[in-house]
C-alpha cells in the first residue's frame, strides 16, 4: 500500500524511501525531467541547475561510506549531459544524505567530486601531444592576482561559495522554552535617516510606473518571535543569485541578531537590500507607545551594529571602499502580519523611514505556491510578498519559473528603493493585506504578535450521567 502511495503522489518519495532509495529517486527525476520532484528530494538544488541536464544516468553501484542514524554517506557514479554540450560526462562523487522530519534528503550543497573523467576520444581526433616539461628555474612564481581578471570585486568575495551556498538545516524554525525578550547590546542607532519626503508617507502598496518601465519589486520578509529562532531559506537566496534577481528582504531585528552572518551576507550583495520587519514581529496595530518605538528602533540599531561588523571585515580584507554601496540604515519598514495603527504609522514615519505593504501576496506560507497565480497578478510597479525564514514553503522550488515567466512577459527585477524613486507612489492611510478590513481578524488570532498564541484546548463534552430508574413500590400481598 505504501509503494502504491510513494508511486503516485505528485511529489513522490518525501518519506517513502531510505537514503539509496531517495539518492535513487533524486537522480531518476532529474534523468525524467520531473524537476519539481529532484528539488523536492535535495537541499541546496535548483529548478534552473536540473533544467540544465538533458540527460543523466545513475550508475547501479551505489557504496555506503558511513551510515549514521540520521545521516549517510553514498559513494556513487553519475554520466549526464548538459544542454550547452553533448559529450558526455561521467563524475565519481559523494554525497551526504540526511534525516530530517523522518525522510531522508539529498544535501547537495555536500556534494564532492572523486574524479571526472574526461569523455573517450573519438576515433577521428587526433592524439594530443605530450607537453614538455617545464624547465626549473630559481626565479620566484608571480603571486597569483587578488582578484581574477575581468572580475568585479564584490564583497561576496569575503566568503567561500559553500558558505554563501549555506548548509543544509539551515530553513529549519526551532523552539524557545522561553521567549527572549532581551534588549539588543545596541538599542539606538549612531545615525538618524533623513525626513521622509511627503510623497514616501503613509502606507505604500504599489508604484505607478512610466509607459517605458515594467518593473516589479520581489521582496521576502524575513520574521522570528520571541519564542524561536527562525531559518534562512538558502534555497530561495541560492534562486535570486543564480538568476541574478534583484530583491528587497525585509528582516526582523532579532532574526538578524540570530543570523549576523547571512544577514552580513544580504549585505554584502549588490543584488539586494535589507529593510526593517520590527524586533520580534509585533503586531503594531495592538502594541502602544514604548513597544511600539523598541520593535522599530532596535530593529534599525541591530542593522546598524552587523554593518559596522561587515565594515570590520571589508577593512581587513583591503575593500573598504565597496562598503559604500552598503546604506546606513533600513530605509523601509514592512508592518509585522501588514497590520498597523494611526500610532505605528505615524511613528514608522516620522523616524524616516517609509511603508512598505504590497499588492500581490504569494501566498507562500501555504503548503503550495501558485506561479501562475502570482505570475498573472503582477503588474508593472507591483510589490509581491514572500517569505524566506523557513516558513516559505514551496517558494524556492517555484522561484525560478516565477522569475522566468514574469521576465518572459518583459518584467524587470528591482529593489522597493528603486521602483519607489522610477514613478507615483501609490499610497494609503492604512495596513490590510489586498482589500480594506481584510485583516481585521488578526489582532484576536496573534494578540501582540510576539509569541505564539496557543489555541486552547477543547474541553470533552460532558457523557449524561446514565438514567437511574426508580422502583415501583412494592404492591400489599392479598
Amino acid at each position: 500500500m505504501l509503494k502504491w502511495i510513494c508511486t503516485a503522489l505528485p511529489i513522490a518519495a518525501l518519506g517513502c524511501y531510505d537514503a539509496v532509495g531517495t539518492l535513487k529517486a533524486f537522480y531518476q527525476a532529474i534523468a525524467s525531467h520531473e524537476c519539481e520532484k529532484a528539488v523536492a528530494l535535495a537541499e541546496g538544488y535548483s529548478l534552473e541547475r536540473c533544467q540544465n541536464i538533458a540527460k543523466l544516468k545513475l550508475g547501479e553501484s551505489i557504496t555506503v561510506v558511513s551510515d549514521q542514524a540520521d545521516k549517510t554517506v553514498l559513494k556513487f557514479k553519475v554520466t549526464y549531459h548538459t544542454k550547452a554540450s553533448s559529450e558526455p560526462t561521467t563524475t565519481e562523487a559523494t554525497v551526504i544524505l540526511k534525516q530530517m522530519d523522518k525522510q531522508w534528503k539529498v544535501d547537495f550543497s555536500s556534494l564532492q567530486t572523486v574524479a571526472d573523467k574526461e569523455p573517450p576520444a573519438r576515433s577521428d581526433e587526433k592524439p594530443k601531444e605530450a607537453k614538455p616539461a617545464p624547465i626549473a628555474t630559481n626565479e620566484p612564481k608571480p603571486e597569483p592576482p587578488a582578484t581574477p581578471v575581468n572580475q568585479t570585486p564584490s564583497l561576496l568575495s569575503l566568503w567561500q561559495p559553500e558558505q554563501l551556498q549555506g548548509k543544509a538545516g539551515d530553513e529549519k524554525i526551532h523552539w524557545l522554552r522561553s521567549p527572549d525578550f532581551l534588549p539588543p547590546s545596541r538599542t539606538q542607532p549612531n545615525e538618524a535617516l533623513p525626513p521622509l519626503k511627503p510623497d514616501y508617507m503613509n502606507s505604500i502598496r504599489r508604484v505607478k510606473l512610466p509607459s517605458d518601465k515594467k518593473w516589479v519589486a520581489l521582496t521576502f520578509d524575513l520574521c522570528e518571535r520571541a519564542d524561536e529562532v527562525a531559518g534562512y531559506d538558502r534555497g530561495v537566496i541560492n534562486a535570486l543569485r543564480d538568476k541574478k534577481v534583484k530583491a528587497t528582504f525585509y528582516a526582523g531585528g532579532k532574526w538578524m541578531q540570530s543570523h549576523p552572518e547571512q544577514t552580513m551576507q544580504l549585505m554584502a550583495d549588490n543584488l539586494f537590500e535589507i529593510g526593517n520587519h520590527g524586533w520580534t514581529h509585533g503586531n503594531l496595530r495592538v502594541l502602544q507607545g514604548e513597544e511600539v518605538q523598541q520593535q522599530i528602533v532596535w530593529t534599525q540599531a541591530e542593522y546598524e551594529r552587523i554593518r559596522d561588523n561587515l565594515e570590520g571585515k571589508a577593512k581587513a580584507a583591503g575593500l573598504e571602499n565597496l562598503m559604500a554601496n552598503v546604506p546606513h540604515q533600513p530605509a523601509g519598514l514592512r508592518f509585522p502580519f501588514g497590520t498597523c495603527s494611526p500610532e505605528s504609522l505615524q511613528a514608522t514615519n516620522s523616524l524616516g523611514l517609509s511603508a512598505i505593504q504590497w499588492d500581490v501576496v504569494s501566498g507562500d506560507p501555504a503548503i503550495t505556491v501558485q506561479p501562475n497565480k502570482i505570475v498573472q497578478e503582477t503588474r508593472a510597479g507591483s510589490i509581491v510578498i514572500f517569505h524566506a525564514n523557513g516558513r516559505g514553503r514551496g517558494t524556492a522550488a517555484a522561484l525560478p519559473r516565477i522569475v522566468d515567466e514574469l521576465r518572459a512577459k518583459g518584467f524587470e527585477f528591482v529593489t522597493v528603493s528603486e521602483l519607489l524613486a522610477s514613478g507615483t507612489i501609490e499610497a494609503v492611510n492604512e495596513c490590510y493585506e489586498l482589500r480594506r478590513g481584510d485583516n481585521v481578524d488578526y489582532d484576536a488570532k496573534y494578540g501582540n504578535g510576539m509569541v505564539r498564541v496557543k489555541k486552547p484546548k477543547s474541553k470533552p463534552k460532558p457523557v449524561p450521567a446514565p438514567e437511574t430508574v426508580t422502583p415501583a413500590p412494592a404492591q400489599p400481598t392479598l
